[in-house]
C-alpha cells in the first residue's frame, strides 16, 4: 500500500516550560488548526520520522505551543527542536471556491477569458514577496510568466481545473 503524501505545517523551534510543551513555528494560515489534530508526523535531522500525538495546544504571539503525549518533561521536548511537523495532505484545511494551493494548480488549463481558447497550461507556482508568480507552459511549448498581482489572472475555477487568464500584450 502507498503511503499519502505529507505536507510540512510547523518546525519545532525550542522546549517551552518545564512540562514538555515546545514552540513552533507554524505554517497554516489557521494556527488554531493544532487544536483539531490528534496525530502528526515528526521528521528530524537525522532522518527518522516518528508518529507523535498532540495531547495540547495554544496559540501565541511568537506561534503555537504544542504538547504531546510522548514528551511528558523539559528533556524530552529539548530533542524535538528543529523537528519539522506534517499531516497527510488529505488533512489540510479546505480552501474557498476561488482559492487553491499552489499543488493544486500545476497542471491545470490555462484559459483565455475572452476567448475561451486553451492556451497552455500551469507548470509551477512560486512564491514571491509581491504575489505569487506562475509559470505556464504555453501550447507552443515557451514558456510565461504571470503575476497574480497585477489583471493577468482572472479567476480560479477550481471545479473544472481551470485558471482564467488575460494576458497582457508582449512587448516589442
Amino acid at each position: 500500500m502507498e503511503e499519502e503524501e505529507q505536507i510540512l505545517i510547523a518546525i519545532i523551534r525550542r522546549a517551552h516550560g518545564l512540562k514538555g510543551e515546545v514552540l513552533a513555528e507554524a505554517y497554516t494560515f489557521d494556527k488554531t488548526r493544532f487544536k483539531k489534530l490528534k496525530g502528526v508526523t515528526l521528521k528530524f535531522h537525522k532522518g527518522n520520522t516518528l508518529h507523535y500525538t498532540i495531547s495540547g495546544s495554544r496559540v501565541v504571539t511568537q506561534g503555537v505551543l504544542l504538547t504531546f503525549e510522548e514528551a511528558k518533561d523539559r528533556n524530552a521536548a529539548e530533542t524535538l527542536r528543529g523537528a519539522e511537523v506534517y499531516i497527510k495532505i488529505s488533512e489540510r484545511l479546505p480552501l474557498g471556491d476561488d482559492r487553491a494551493y499552489y499543488d493544486e494548480f500545476v497542471g491545470m488549463s490555462v484559459i483565455d477569458d475572452s476567448s475561451a481558447e486553451v492556451l497552455g497550461t500551469v507548470k509551477e507556482v512560486m512564491e514571491m514577496t509581491n504575489g505569487d508568480m506562475y509559470v505556464l507552459t504555453m501550447n507552443d511549448g515557451s514558456e510565461k510568466l504571470v503575476t497574480n498581482a497585477g489583471e493577468e489572472i482572472v479567476r480560479l475555477d477550481k471545479k473544472n481545473h481551470q485558471v482564467r487568464v488575460k494576458l497582457l500584450e508582449n512587448y516589442n
